[in-house]
């Protein structure tokens, strides 16, 4: 309520005509922008088909105008023509009665110098007159010719607005003719173009929707062949390099595995080198086994001292290594 009658003060105050304009111009700027925001290729096709169907419309309502004006524009050169001939007749009449009028002065005239009472009448178009009738009759045509001559100054200048308007309707209607002709020659290039948008509408949808899986995929997710082969090349090479680290830390285990071994079989040697020799009776024969040795190596008793059986001593201890 109080929207409608700010709206009424508002009316009285601009008046109807600047309220009407400025609805009209909101009405434009808004269909402005709608149609500047038509980017579906169902709406453009609509609207191709709107603007098409609208060509009858305009190209009728042009010939009809133009119709009419030129059945005005008739009329008007009736009365023009008219109203041309009437000053002429008017105008004719009017020197014929001058002049009969002179001619019936110099013959009242005349009789009067003769001393004659005569009475002086005039025949026009078999009518007699008086003098007085003639010179009334070429007043009566003077001014009938007058009046006319501003209607023929009048039919003049509205003959000549509806030329123009003529003139304008006829070239419409041409150019109306002429684009619709032109926009059915063109309308399979311009419903080309539009099944054009809408495949680039598609392919763009799908590369925006690849675009958003890529970027919103998970470590072990994705949606699409590339994608797949990214992962798997990126789980290929982070495995290959924990391999190689592992591999690199079996070789450092290795190398110090046969350094203890030779520094505990330096110093084993260097404590047999530092020990004494028992007596020979009591010396116990050293079996070595050695990389690339025989499976079953010969004992090997020290210089001057039998080997040891079974049935003298018992089994000797065995020492082991490993190079």
């Amino acid at each position: 309520m109080i929207g409608g009658i700010a709206f009424g003060g508002l009316v009285l105050i601009a008046g109807p005509h600047r309220v009407g304009a400025m609805v009209q111009e909101v009405r434009g700027a808004v269909v402005s922008r709608i149609d500047r925001g038509i980017s579906d290729p169902v709406a453009l096709r609509a609207q191709l088909r709107s603007l098409e169907s609208q060509y009858p419309q305009r190209i009728s309502a042009a010939r009809s105008d133009l119709g009419e004006v030129r059945s005005q524009l008739a009329q008007l050169q009736r009365e023009l023509s008219v109203a041309q001939r009437v000053m002429s007749l008017a105008e004719a009449d009017t020197a014929s009665l001058r002049q009969l009028a002179h001619k019936a002065d110099q013959a009242h005239a005349v009789a009067v110098a003769d001393g004659a009472a005569a009475r002086v009448e005039v025949v026009w178009n078999g009518r007699e007159l008086s003098l007085e009738q003639v010179y009334a009759k070429a007043t009566e045509a003077q001014n009938t010719r007058a009046a006319y001559a501003q209607r023929v100054q009048d039919v003049q200048r509205d003959v000549g607005h509806l030329q123009r308007q003529h003139d304008r309707l006829a070239a419409l209607l041409t150019r109306l003719e002429t684009e619709r002709s032109n926009f059915q020659a063109q309308m399979w290039a311009l419903d080309r173009q539009v099944d054009s948008i809408a495949r680039n509408e598609r392919m763009l949808a799908v590369l925006r929707e690849r675009q958003h899986s890529i970027d919103e995929q998970s470590r072990y997710k994705a949606s699409n062949l590339d994608a797949i082969q990214g992962k798997l090349a990126d789980i290929r090479a982070r495995q290959e390099g924990e391999l190689a680290t592992l591999a690199a830390g079996a070789e450092r285990s290795d190398y110090e595995t046969r350094a203890k071994f030779e520094l505990d079989r330096e110093h084993a040697d260097r404590d047999a080198a530092q020990t004494p020799a028992p007596a020979p009776g009591l010396v116990r024969p050293v079996i070595r086994v050695e990389q690339n040795s025989p499976s079953k190596p010969e004992p090997k008793a020290p210089p001057g001292v039998v080997h040891n059986d079974d049935r003298q001593h018992p089994t000797p201890p065995v020492a082991l290594h490993h190079r």
